[in-house]
């Protein structure tokens, strides 16, 4: 909701980036999808290491 409002907030106060919204506000939200997406590829691993289970059948999966 944050990104939208956001991008909706700046082209009312610049109206001709209307035709930019959309995009901006589509790449805007897949970019930190990928990021909390990599987050969790990262956090996983880390937590195995952490309980000593790195090298676990369970890690391989």
């Amino acid at each position: 909701m944050v990104i939208p409002t956001t991008a909706a907030d700046e082209v009312d106060r610049f109206p001709p980036y209307a035709p930019f919204a959309a995009p901006y506000v589509t790449v805007a939200i897949v970019g930190t999808a990928c990021v909390q997406d990599a987050l969790v590829a990262v956090l996983m691993p880390l937590t195995m290491v952490q309980r000593g289970a790195i090298f676990t059948a369970r890690a391989f999966r």
